[in-house]
């Protein structure tokens, strides 16, 4: 759907890929298709809108299990990213390899963010 509607449709899948990431990563598995959206903003452009209602549901008592999955090799709610690419490229024709660089150029950001964890951890009160 982004592929069709978007006006940088690479941009917005490459920014999808980002939350989907984060959600796996950070244990949201209530990311469904109700907690996206898709907006035109006034000059025009068709994109995602901000990120909204994310939240680590791993908390929730009740053990709410993923809601959206991969069409192949989504393993429970942890997915294969190298067939994610591949299935964005077959229905969109976005090359793979271009999507992994931007995913991985985002690698110094998510090592900052393990930085300020581990500061944490290593943190001593008094």
């Amino acid at each position: 759907m982004l592929a069709k509607v978007c006006t940088d449709p690479k941009q917005e899948i490459l920014e999808y890929l980002q939350r989907d990431i984060a959600n796996v990563a950070l244990g949201n598995k209530d990311n469904h298709s109700r907690n996206t959206a898709i907006q035109r903003y006034a000059d025009g452009r068709i994109a995602l809108t901000p990120l909204f209602d994310f939240a680590p549901m791993w908390l929730h008592p009740d053990s709410i299990a993923r809601t959206t999955r991969w069409e192949q090799d989504d393993k429970g709610g942890s997915p294969n990213w190298a067939s994610v690419l591949q299935q964005i490229y077959t229905v969109t024709g976005i090359d793979p390899s271009a999507l992994q660089a931007e995913l991985v150029n985002l690698l110094p950001k998510y090592r900052q963010l393990i930085h300020y964890m581990q500061q944490l951890e290593n943190m001593s009160h008094g």
